[in-house]
C-alpha cells in the first residue's frame, strides 16, 4: 500500500483530466514553437527569468490539482548533455536546465537556433466529494 503525504487519491473517473503541452525553442531568445506542425495546447506564455530559467504560465482550472509534469530534451539537446526538469506545476513552471550538474541557462547561444524541450502537464480536476480511502 502506498502511503500519501495527504489522502488525495481519486478514482480516474471522479474528475477530469487536463492536459497541457508546448515546444519551448531554446537559444538566444527561447519562445514558444508553434507551426503547421507543432501545437502547443493551454499555454499563455513563455519567459525567462532573472536567472535564464524558462518560466511557463499556463491555463489551470481553479480545484485542479497536478499530476505530473515531464520536460523532455529533444535531440539537440541530449547530444549537449543537457537535462530539464519542473519545479511548480500549477498556473506557473519554472524549467531549470543543466549539464554536468550546473545550471545552464535557456537563452544560452550553445543551444542555436533549433533546440527543442518537449513540456506536458497532466492535471486532474477531482470531484467536489471528498477523496476515496
Amino acid at each position: 500500500m502506498a502511503i500519501a503525504s495527504q489522502p488525495n487519491s481519486w478514482r480516474e473517473s471522479d474528475g477530469q483530466w487536463v492536459t497541457s503541452t508546448a515546444i519551448a525553442r531554446l537559444g538566444p531568445t527561447p519562445y514558444l514553437h508553434t507551426n503547421a506542425v507543432h501545437v502547443s495546447v493551454g499555454i499563455e506564455g513563455i519567459e525567462l527569468d532573472a536567472n535564464g530559467n524558462l518560466v511557463v504560465r499556463r491555463e489551470y482550472p481553479q480545484g485542479a490539482q497536478i499530476a505530473f509534469c515531464v520536460a523532455e530534451e529533444d535531440e539537440s539537446l541530449a547530444k549537449l548533455g543537457v537535462q530539464a526538469g519542473c519545479s511548480g506545476g500549477s498556473a506557473v513552471t519554472t524549467i531549470y536546465l543543466y549539464r554536468g550538474g550546473v545550471r545552464v541557462r535557456a537563452d544560452d547561444p550553445m543551444f542555436g537556433p533549433n533546440a527543442n524541450l518537449w513540456l506536458m502537464w497532466l492535471s486532474f480536476i477531482p470531484p467536489a466529494a471528498p477523496p476515496v480511502e
